[in-house]
């Protein structure tokens, strides 16, 4: 599906998503899609997500940022998973350190903020 020329792709992101079987299959999209239209059109199609988020939202990044920063450091209660990859190609070494969570409680609006049918982020 293209859009139109010199548009914004954000518009065509949910006629794409209308056209595909999303239910019981995990969605991933980049900062740009990071909408709460495209969160509630994939939950509603019966879909998960994951979405990145950038600093096109600049409160929410913040908060965020400041949750897994405490989380990580063991500063936050709740669960998850820390993850590390290490790539060596193209002449450079990189380590990357992922830490993931479902437990969203210490976001100030962690519960009530986020699209998802019976996760603890239902609402955004």
């Amino acid at each position: 599906m293209k859009g139109e020329d010199k548009s914004n792709e954000i518009p065509a992101l949910p006629a794409l998503l209308s056209l595909l079987d999303v239910s019981g299959c995990l969605v991933t999209i980049d900062a740009m899609g990071c909408q709460k239209q495209i969160a509630r059109q994939i939950v509603k199609q019966e879909g998960d997500y994951v979405l990145a988020l950038k600093g096109n939202q600049p409160s929410l990044f913040e908060e965020v940022r400041l949750f897994l920063e405490d989380w990580a450091e063991g500063n936050a209660p709740g669960s998850g998973h820390p993850c590390r990859t290490f790539d060596a190609e193209h002449g450079r070494q990189e380590t990357r350190r992922y830490w993931l969570t479902e437990d969203l409680a210490g976001l100030r609006n962690g519960t009530e903020k986020r699209p998802g049918p019976s996760s603890p982020v239902s609402g955004w």
